[in-house]
């Protein structure tokens, strides 16, 4: 389990996504990398470039276009990134 900010991110490579929890409020959300889609109580909007939204939670999810090895958390207020290989994720 990872976190970030108020958000808890639990990874699970072996079916290629992760699950979000914003803490403060206990809504949920989900990425799944090979589709490289965002979903859930946040409601993530895709942007240009493989990235992901949530207004409401001010977290971008950035999908890289060409590479799949990685997935990219930044919290949009105060500039924190978390970068997660994907292959170091069990």
């Amino acid at each position: 389990m990872l976190a970030l900010g108020p958000f808890r991110i639990e990874m699970a490579r072996r079916i290629g996504r992760c699950n979000i929890t914003n803490t403060e409020t206990m809504e949920t959300g989900f990425a799944k990398f090979a589709e490289k889609v965002c979903g859930g109580e946040a409601n993530f909007v895709k942007q240009d470039g493989g990235r992901w939204y949530s207004d409401s939670w001010h977290l971008a999810i950035l999908f890289p276009m060409a590479d799949a090895s990685s997935v990219t958390f930044e919290l949009v207020q105060s500039g924190a990134v978390l970068r997660v290989g994907l292959s170091a994720i069990d």
